[in-house]
């Protein structure tokens, strides 16, 4: 009934009904999916699979596996509860404790590899016990501060954790639960409407990120191409899809979220795919300079000096050579180094 009444309200979402059958939402427990989320600050699903697996196995319950699970668990070549990825890990050696020979270890930190048993999401009380520095020696980095935070903050709310949140389910408003859990350590706009929307029952929530921000400029709220995403401009996404899709705009918002998934993108027809951005290119101000003529022709004599001994790369003199003494490779400048890695997108 829901996607029938938005593709009456939405003619791009009448075009996509076809190829995007349904998916699933989440109700978690709002514990769960708040730390979850703030585990996924600045990061990718895999390395997120594994904090939130190591969240459970140092913290949460140990659940007893059934006998029909541990059947179908012995039958297969990796009774580990999910797939394992195939990757290019990174090699190092260590020393052996007993001995002096060397072994070559995987490097698989950042990958979330299955730990073997289950284990349920720790609650708040159970998370207490995890303090910054045994969650940053466990490879969350920066998310410690804010997973130590969030706990203590939440602890001391006067009936407790779970009170406190199931109270933002069943007497909060949306924006009065956004504004809530935007009071926490590490959580910010899109992770508090993440929670709002997946836990809480908040079902117009819109969680904005740069993906949702794109397919709205370019769908819903053109006048707002070329902003910055700042809180008010999020909220003004927000009232744009809420204007379209109503009560449930976050659930619609989940499925055209789905439809810019690359792999999902690829397999549409070419009118129905969001165009790629083209990204702005960064001009570098000319600075004045108040040198005088002769100042320049001496500075660019004294560079043909230099040039003698090594050569000009990418604008920047190059080191002098080994002849010449205090040898150092030259510098390439970052166009150079998006040159010869064309595929980085960090650069």
């Amino acid at each position: 009934a829901l996607a029938k009444r938005w593709a009456k309200a939405d003619a791009r979402f009448a075009k996509l009904r076809p190829h995007l059958p349904g998916c699933r939402m989440l109700r978690q427990d709002p514990a769960e999916c708040l730390f979850s989320f703030i585990c996924s600050s600045n990061n990718h699903i895999s390395r997120i699979h594994g904090m939130v697996e190591r969240l459970c196995a140092a913290y949460g319950t140990k659940l007893v596996v059934d006998a029909a699970l541990s059947d179908a668990r012995k039958a297969t070549a990796n009774p580990t509860g999910t797939p394992k990825k195939k990757k290019k890990k990174k090699k190092m050696k260590r020393k052996l404790a007993n001995d002096d020979e060397t072994k070559a270890e995987e490097d698989d930190d950042d990958e979330g590899e299955p730990l073997g048993d289950f284990y349920s999401f720790p609650t708040v009380s159970q998370l207490a016990f995890a303090t910054e520095a045994d969650l940053r020696a466990a490879g969350f980095g920066y998310r410690a501060k804010f997973i130590a935070g969030a706990v203590a903050a939440l602890s001391e709310k006067p009936n407790g954790a779970d009170a406190y949140l199931s109270s933002l389910r069943h007497e909060r408003s949306y924006k009065e639960a956004q504004a809530a859990l935007g009071e926490l350590p590490g959580v910010g706009p899109k992770v508090a409407a993440c929670a709002c929307l997946f836990s809480l029952d908040k079902h117009e929530a819109i969680p904005v990120d740069t993906h949702v921000w794109r397919l709205a400029t370019e769908h819903y709220c053109a006048e707002l191409e070329g902003k910055s995403l700042t809180p008010k401009v999020m909220d003004a996404v927000e009232e744009a899809v809420i204007k379209v899709f109503g009560s449930h705009a976050g659930w619609a918002h989940n499925t055209l979220f789905i439809a810019e998934l690359a792999h999902v993108r690829a397999a549409l027809p070419e009118e129905l795919r969001t165009p790629p951005r083209a990204k702005a290119e960064k001009k570098t101000p000319k600075k004045e300079s108040n040198e005088t003529p002769k100042k320049k022709e001496s500075k660019k004599a004294s560079a043909g000096g230099a040039g003698e001994a090594g050569e000009e790369l990418d604008g920047l003199l190059a080191s002098p050579s080994p002849e010449r003494g205090s040898f150092r490779a030259p510098k390439k400048s970052k166009a150079a180094i998006a040159a010869d890695d064309a595929e980085s997108e960090y650069l």
